[in-house]
């Protein structure tokens, strides 16, 4: 069993609608006062050496826990119930102890059947509209610039989904309770980043083509099949229910207010 003395020190903070509980202060993370935590994550000099068994090296396993790379690099053990989760704390202090927590909080939640969009999203006449790209694309750039058209941002980062038999529901709050009921999912864009281009361009995509970007941008790392048979569902879901787009806009801070004024007015009437 593991165990912590610094249990006493441990706060909760909300990321994408789950309750995380850390044993290292989060400055860039709303807290959370109230509730039973979903997530407890603990940052470890040698995690590895306190899990005993089923470190897995590869993902083909069904042992109770499973590593969570970065090229060569371990960055985390994540119990297989998707409920703890023990990251390298040399790792954290590297790439920042907030981003580590945003890196594994996927994965443990899709371990939970809870299956997040890698995301930023607003909010449009009271519908979702959710942006994807690569890291480094501007997915949270373009959702403050829409944040200043207007659009309330719903998320920067991670987007919890909650698929129905009707759609995808989003949590009413990403700093709220996962059991709320929120507003449906109803368009996705896909970003693209072009040298050239003065505004933005929208092209319709077929449902098909929406579930292979989905595909291609989910979290899938683990290679766990659990995870990739909820990812799988919400994808299916999102690409028969969702509007889908290939967006570009264009590579320049410069040119990206004008971009954001012309891509607000745009999907408020698409």
């Amino acid at each position: 069993m593991i165990t912590d003395d610094r249990k006493n020190e441990q706060s909760v903070w909300w990321v994408s609608g789950l309750r995380v509980a850390t044993d290292r202060p989060l400055v860039e993370l709303e807290p959370c006062d109230d509730g039973e935590a979903d997530l407890q994550v603990l940052f470890r000099a040698d995690p590895g050496s306190e899990v005993e068994v089923g470190v897995l090296s590869s993902a083909d396993s069904s042992d109770d826990w499973f590593k969570l790379m970065d090229q060569e690099a371990a960055l985390a053990w994540i119990r297989a119930d998707g409920r703890l989760v023990l990251v390298a704390e040399a790792e954290a202090l590297v790439q920042g102890f907030d981003v580590l927590v945003r890196r594994v909080v996927p994965f443990a939640a899709a371990l939970q059947d809870r299956v997040m969009l890698h995301a930023s999203a607003v909010l449009v006449d009271g519908a979702v509209h959710a942006f994807i790209g690569a890291s480094g694309v501007g997915k949270s750039t373009l959702a403050e610039r829409l944040g200043e058209q207007g659009l309330p941002v719903l998320s920067e980062d991670l987007l919890l989904c909650l698929p129905t038999d009707s759609g995808v529901v989003i949590p009413g709050s990403q700093a709220g309770s996962v059991g709320e009921s929120g507003p449906s999912l109803e368009a996705i864009y896909f970003i693209e980043r072009m040298a050239a281009l003065k505004g933005v361009s929208l092209e319709e995509l077929p449902e098909e083509e929406c579930f292979k970007r989905l595909l291609k941008h989910g979290f899938g790392e683990l290679g766990v099949p659990k995870i990739w048979a909820a990812q799988f569902e919400l994808y299916s879901i999102i690409a028969e229910q969702c509007r889908a787009y290939r967006l570009k806009v264009p590579d320049s801070l410069g040119r990206l207010d004008e971009a954001a004024a012309d891509l607000a007015r745009r999907i408020s009437s698409v």
